[in-house]
């Protein structure tokens, strides 16, 4: 096991079904993925939760991302996961949300050991930017200010500040992933049409650009006053509402478990 770097989530049903890897969003709380793992646990999946450096709760200030720390822990988390799995004889899932599904599809393209997951559950996976979002180039390109707010509501996130490095990553995880084509695999995609940061257009257009014909896209539409009307979060019942977490709910139950 990697120390401080993945939790592991037993199954809460004897009958184990699969073995699933999940990793949250930029800045997101790993316990704030809890929902989303006693889901897949409920379901009979063993889960094992990535802890991003600089994005875990015992860690002082965020510093500077590098970008090759965190695909390194996702490779190591992925290789725990994958034996895991083969000593089990199940499947190995995946399900991550905004960036770190992101860094989920990264990992499949990987050279030489490139991730291989049967299905996988993208939560409004930062891979199709708004085009708002490469403003913030700008304030990269001078550098100033070095940090910026996060957009991830308090409760929810690791550090009220992130460095402009971090939004570098993103950015360049996200042209990477384009430039070589993501895999065609059973997807399914969840996501509210008024993201603030995910484009539905433009995934959709990604989608058939590359024709991604296994890929499932849900929509979920929030309501005003969730979650200080941050309609890229959508993790639980709190973030999204009764409506939408029971819908959510069911449809990754089918897809991963029926």
């Amino acid at each position: 096991m990697l120390e401080n770097s993945v939790q592991y989530w037993a199954a809460a049903v004897p009958q184990k079904t699969a073995v699933t890897l999940v990793i949250p969003g930029l800045n997101v709380r790993p316990d704030a993925m809890e929902p989303m793992v006693q889901l897949l646990n409920s379901g009979g999946s063993d889960v094992y939760l990535v802890c991003l450096p600089g994005l875990q709760l015992n860690e002082g200030p965020a510093n500077a991302a590098d970008a090759s720390a965190w695909q390194h822990q996702v490779k190591a988390a992925y290789r725990v996961a994958r034996e895991a799995a083969a000593a089990l004889s199940l499947p190995l899932y995946f399900l991550g949300y905004s960036l770190g599904a992101l860094l989920g599809q990264s990992a499949l393209l990987s050279p030489g050991e490139g991730a291989r997951f049967e299905k996988q559950v993208l939560l409004a996976p930062a891979m199709a930017l708004r085009r708002r979002c490469y403003l913030l180039k700008a304030f990269i390109q001078f550098g100033r200010p070095a940090t910026l707010p996060s957009f991830t509501p308090k409760g929810y996130r690791v550090h009220p500040f992130l460095p402009l490095s971090f939004y570098r990553v993103l950015f360049a995880e996200e042209q990477k992933l384009w430039s070589a084509g993501p895999t065609n695999r059973p997807t399914l995609v969840l996501m509210d049409p008024a993201d603030e940061l995910v484009s539905l257009r433009k995934l959709q257009k990604q989608v058939q650009r590359f024709g991604l014909s296994r890929y499932k896209l849900v929509l979920l539409n929030k309501r005003r006053g969730l979650s200080g009307n941050y309609h890229h979060l959508i993790l639980d019942e709190a973030s999204m509402g009764r409506e939408n977490w029971e819908k959510a709910k069911k449809e990754i139950t089918a897809f991963l478990f029926a």
